[in-house]
């Protein structure tokens, strides 16, 4: 078993194989991959891609994963009409804001963040991420974990591990 912190919360892998160091070097890899992913789409790492993106509004030749969740995420959200949407950062941030000050945020609030938020407001192709209006931003909190999850059990599988519980 190997846990530890990331994406802004606790993973953790079990896995089984019979030679134990494979095994040791297997996970080792594998806690690389969910350090990569963090890499491109923390929010908790302000040199991540995504937290550029979100200071800059713009991100120039996105890394590969980046690119790939961000261009998924745009399906769903078009798919379900905008109920799947990554911009809603803004109002995340609303909200956690208020909360510190022991409040909800009032109507106005929300009504002045929520011109900020929507899915066709993101730019997502090869050469660059954009958010076409200022004060925009994404989170891959709905996304991210699912996405480290699946590339941590290829490359277990990768490794030749094909028992293990992966936790995000």
């Amino acid at each position: 078993t190997s846990s530890f912190t990331g994406l802004g919360t606790i993973m953790s892998i079990r896995a089984a194989h019979k030679d134990v160091d494979m095994l040791a070097q297997a996970l080792a890899r594998a806690r690389a991959v969910v350090a990569q992913v963090e890499d491109e789409m923390s929010l908790f790492r302000p040199s991540s891609a995504l937290s550029q993106l979100n200071a800059a509004g713009v991100l120039h030749q996105p890394p590969a994963g980046l690119l790939q969740v961000l261009r998924m995420s745009q399906r769903m959200a078009e798919q379900s009409r905008g109920a799947f949407d990554v911009t809603v950062q803004p109002l995340w941030q609303l909200y956690a804001n208020a909360q510190q000050a022991g409040r909800l945020p009032h109507a106005d609030e929300v009504a002045h963040v929520r011109q900020r938020v929507g899915w066709k407001g993101l730019h997502v192709d090869a050469q660059r991420v954009q958010l076409r209006q200022a004060g925009m931003g994404v989170s891959l909190n709905g996304i991210a974990q699912g996405y480290a999850a699946d590339a941590v059990r290829v490359s277990l599988h990768r490794d030749g591990v094909a028992h293990a519980l992966i936790h995000t």
